[in-house]
This record gives C-alpha cells, structure tokens and sequence, in this order.
C-alpha cells in the first residue's frame, strides 16, 4: 500500500522514509522488521526525481516498460501540492516546473504513459524582491542593531546569497575582500572575490574577529539562513510596534538586488558586477532593468536640456 509523502508524493510499498539529524532517507526492504526482511537498498534522497524512480525500478527488477501507475503520482496530486503552496506562488511554481521536467523525462524514456502536469497551471507572480528604497536603507542604518544590523550589512555591500551570507568571517579576508573559495557558490559554482567597500569596513570595525561567523543566533551559535530570516521578521515585528514601518514589505533577498543597483549606479559594467557579487550577467541585467530604465531616462533629459540651451 503506497504512503503519502510531502508534496503529493506517495510511497510505494517497501519503500521506507528515515530521519536522522535532520536529513532524509529512503531504502527499499521487504518485510522491513520482521523475520523474513529482506536486503535494504538504499534510494536517492530526493522522491520528486527521476533518478530515485530508476533506482527503485531497479531494485526491483523492474529493467523496461511503464512505471505502475499504483505508486499514486498523478496530475491531481500535483496539483494539491501547488494549492497547499499557494502562498508561496515561487516554491509552487518551482515545483511544478520539476515535475514539468520529471514527467517530459519519463514519458520520454517510455516510463509513463501520461503528462504529470496535465491541466496544472503555474501562479501567476508580480513584482518579484525588489530592490530597497534610499528611505529604506537609511531606516536600516539608524535602527537596526546588534546580529541583525550585521547581517542586512553584509548582505547590502556584498550582495552574497543569504546562504553564503551567515558563512562569512574573519578568516575569509583576503587582500581587502572576502574570499569565497572555501567552498564556492551553492548555486553557481564559482569563486567569487566580494570587494569590502569602505562604508562595510567601517561597520565592521567595532566586530569582534574571533574565528567562524560574524552573524550568529542568539545563544552565539552558528546562524542559517531560516534563522536569520526569523531574527530579521522579528526586527520588523519590533520596529512597527515603535510606529517605525519603513521596512515593511521589504525582503532579505531584495537586498541581492540592492547591491547591484548601488554598483550600476557607481558605474560599474554588468559583467564586472557578476564577477564581484558571484552571479550570472542575466540575472545581473534582470535585477538593475530598472536603474538602466532611469539611467535611460536621465540621459535622454540631459540631452534634451543641452538641446534647447542650443536653441
């Protein structure tokens, strides 16, 4: 008998789900616990891919043919998942776009005989994280404090993922900036070498250059990202109820953002921003559309400004 897994999945039978430390597993056994278990096989971790569903058809003998259709993955279930994520419109639409992607690989390799998604329609997203306002800075540097203030600092001058944010310490300065070879980018891959503009450095001189982070959580140790993105909502929480509501609406992520329309400002090319920041040029491009909209504009006033001093 299957079993319902998060996001609409279902188990199959002999397929187990373990926990430990926090990570998930999966293994196939047969009679699991009794005297007649079989041999446990382990699965890959992720049940959405198509590389877990090939390894299961393997451990079970299974070389050819459709996949059974008992194991319960069907468009209705797709679509339960996006409207339990529906306030979350970008995860949903993530999700679906892997399932997109899941249900073209197996009815490609003869694995299914019918589209996952088939009458799933994506949410439809406006605005996006937009990058913050000047107000919205100078409200960040005359009232947030303590862990908090750390983090939005870093994130605002460096734009570095909120991931890679809460990893950045004393040890990873290097010639001025911070080095982020230690393990590169989670996305991308790459190297990149974030430049520690002065008005970061200036921040950071009153923090202690103990090793490991600069952010931390409130019993001192290491911060992720989920709980820097608490500690920030709380701030907010914090401000509003001083009557202070300029940060309201404003995202972490936005700040990525932010840091790319300071570095066009300064006049800096798209691919030199990529290479500072550790993104790709589109998305570049894509988070500054913006500003070279106003820069556009502002030439074409300056121009016609000089036009009718002419005439």
């Amino acid at each position: 008998m299957a079993r319902r897994l998060r996001g609409a999945v279902e188990l199959p039978r002999h397929v187990h789900r373990v926990v430990a430390r926090g990570r998930e597993y999966f293994y196939h056994q047969v009679a699991r616990g009794t005297k007649h278990e079989g041999p446990r096989a382990k699965l890959p971790s992720d049940p959405h891919s198509p590389e877990f569903w090939t390894a299961l058809r393997q451990v079970q003998g299974i070389s050819d043919g459709v996949v059974p259709t008992d194991t319960g993955l069907r468009p209705a279930h797709v679509q339960r998942a996006m409207e339990q994520l529906a306030d979350k419109p970008g995860a949903a639409n993530g999700f679906l776009a892997a399932m997109q992607a899941l249900s073209k690989w197996g009815r490609a390799k003869g694995l299914l005989d019918y589209p996952l998604t088939d009458g799933v329609e994506a949410y439809q997203i406006e605005g996006g994280h937009r990058p913050w306002t000047d107000e919205q800075i100078a409200c960040a540097h005359e009232h947030l404090t303590g862990m908090v203030r750390r983090g939005v600092m870093l994130l605002l001058y460096t734009g570095q993922r909120g991931s890679d944010m809460v990893r950045l310490g004393p040890t990873m300065i290097d010639e001025g900036g911070f080095d982020l070879g230690w393990r590169g980018q989670q996305k991308t891959g790459t190297r990149p070498w974030c430049p520690i503009f002065p008005e970061l450095a200036k921040e950071m001189e009153s923090w202690d250059k103990t090793p490991g982070p600069f952010v931390r959580n409130k019993l001192g140790g290491k911060c992720s990202r989920e709980s820097f993105t608490k500690l920030y909502a709380e701030a907010k929480v914090e401000l509003a109820a001083r009557g202070i509501a300029t940060l309201e609406g404003t995202t972490l992520h936005g700040l990525r953002a932010t840091a790319c329309v300071r570095l066009k400002r300064e006049g800096f090319a798209d691919s030199v921003i990529s290479d500072m920041v550790g993104m790709s040029i589109a998305m570049v491009q894509r988070y500054t559309r913006f500003e070279n909209k106003r820069a556009t504009g502002k030439a074409v006033l300056a121009a016609l400004a000089e036009r009718n001093a002419k005439s």
